[in-house]
């Protein structure tokens, strides 16, 4: 995005409004000392203090909790219980007559007032297809959410970098205007002693002096969209909009090695992370199918259980060990579904339906990913011309101001000679800041798109 088309996004009106409600609340940012930032600590600072990206590193934390909550049902399930009834009423049994010779059937209280339990069970889980794979899938998880880290600090480094490069552009380009204006008073100055003089008409003051006004009208809006970058880039850093900060980096630094050097080399797609992403999606995916598929398959689990039951008229008597019987057990368990209305068959044909939709979901991003280096390949080439046309453009502007300036200075230029000499001065310096903002994004979309930014 270019400074002209980040300019338009917003309008004179709304910026006027915004930096009137900054204006009136306090100053508090006389208690805070400057930080000085380089891109790099500015990245840094990012990581460190932006909601987002710690969720991303929370998300890779949790899924490792995960994982081992899945480990932990392939180890030893022990439990432990505990019971003691009071029976207000003794339950009644009926018994047959016929077995005291008697007609119809004997009503009879059967059991203890109290009775306890008391024991220890614990299960072993020898197979199931469900913890194999569950185990694997875990696996699969926790890489899902690495990826799901770097593609958040991917996109923090680009934008982070994009607000910072367009801070230091407007801060170039506020120190052109404040240059040209310097300029342009000290030639309205002598023009004003030279019409004083007879010297020049005033028509030359007056066209001057429209010049000069434009300066400073250009002057209040580029420290007004200087200010609003500094503070998106304070957001997007995930500082306080009143902590002052400079930045270090210089806007020129790595300009001249970019520009011996053109994007047209292959990339390689597994880099990306989106193209990791998928690829980490299809495999669960296919580990899923896989897990439905060994459905089938029984599963064993070995267990064990020791009790012990009281019994007792009274309380004194439960707490008497003598009244007190053990019951040991051990065993093993299968389990196999043999029919489940056909759930599992259909739940294999979902799974491989959105194998095949994540197989056609890869298809479209590799050609979305060619097209999308193609064109970054093309901006980036295209920036690096440009800035050599505006560089060149540049030095034969100087120049041209340079002369126009002697010439009138000795009297045999004219003042309009010498302003149209400064307007495309100014011109040219605009499209040369313009020109190395648009490289500098340019290298940042042309790394992210062949998924090299964090190398």
């Amino acid at each position: 995005m270019s400074i002209k088309n980040y300019k338009n996004q917003f309008s004179y009106q709304t910026l006027c409004l915004f930096f009137f409600l900054i204006q009136t609340i306090p100053n508090f940012a006389q208690g805070y000392e400057c930080i000085n930032f380089s891109l790099a600590q500015a990245i840094e600072y990012a990581t460190e203090n932006s909601p987002t990206y710690q969720n991303a590193k929370l998300d890779v934390t949790s899924t490792k909790a995960k994982k081992k909550e899945i480990m932990g049902m392939g180890l030893p399930q022990v439990n432990a219980s505990a019971d003691l009834k009071t029976f207000l009423t003794i339950p009644t049994s009926l018994f047959p007559g016929s077995f005291f010779n008697q007609p119809g059937y004997i009503k009879a209280q059967m059991g203890l007032q109290y009775n306890s339990t008391a024991g220890f069970e614990f299960s072993q889980l020898l197979y199931s297809s469900d913890f194999l794979i569950g185990n694997i899938a875990a696996k699969q998880m926790i890489l899902l959410a690495n990826i799901n880290l770097n593609k958040n600090t991917e996109e923090l480094f680009s934008t982070v970098s994009k607000a910072y490069f367009t801070t230091l552009v407007n801060n170039a380009r506020l120190s052109v205007i404040e240059a040209n204006l310097e300029r342009v008073k000290k030639l309205h100055n002598d023009l004003k002693v030279m019409n004083q003089q007879g010297l020049v008409e005033l028509i030359d003051v007056e066209r001057i002096e429209v010049q000069l006004n434009n300066l400073y009208v250009e002057k209040n809006k580029m420290t007004q969209f200087l200010a609003l970058s500094e503070k998106l880039l304070k957001f997007h850093m995930g500082i306080d909009f009143r902590q002052p900060i400079k930045l270090t980096d210089q806007l020129n630094s790595n300009i001249n090695s970019m520009l011996n050097l053109k994007k047209n080399e292959d990339y390689d797609i597994t880099q990306r992370t989106d193209f990791q992403a998928i690829s980490s999606q299809q495999k669960l995916l296919q580990l899923d199918a896989k897990r439905h598929n060994l459905n089938y398959i029984p599963t064993l689990v070995a267990y064990g259980a020791y009790q012990a039951n009281g019994f007792g008229a009274d309380f004194g008597m439960i707490v008497d060990t003598k009244n007190w019987f053990n019951t040991t057990l051990v065993g093993v368990k299968m389990s196999v579904n043999l029919f489940d209305g056909f759930q599992k068959q259909y739940k294999i044909k979902q799974s491989k339906i959105e194998l095949l939709k994540t197989e056609n979901n890869i298809k479209i991003l590799e050609k979305a990913a060619d097209m999308e280096v193609e064109t970054v390949k093309i901006n980036y080439n295209s920036a690096v011309e440009s800035i050599r046309v505006h560089k060149k453009n540049l030095a034969l502007a100087e120049s041209v101001v340079n002369m126009s300036r002697k010439k009138f200075n000795e009297g045999i230029g004219s003042n309009l000679e010498l302003i149209n000499a400064e307007s495309a001065l100014k011109e040219t310096q605009t499209n040369y800041l313009n020109a190395i903002y648009e490289l500098l994004i340019a290298d940042i979309d042309y790394k992210k798109a062949t998924g090299v930014l964090l190398k």
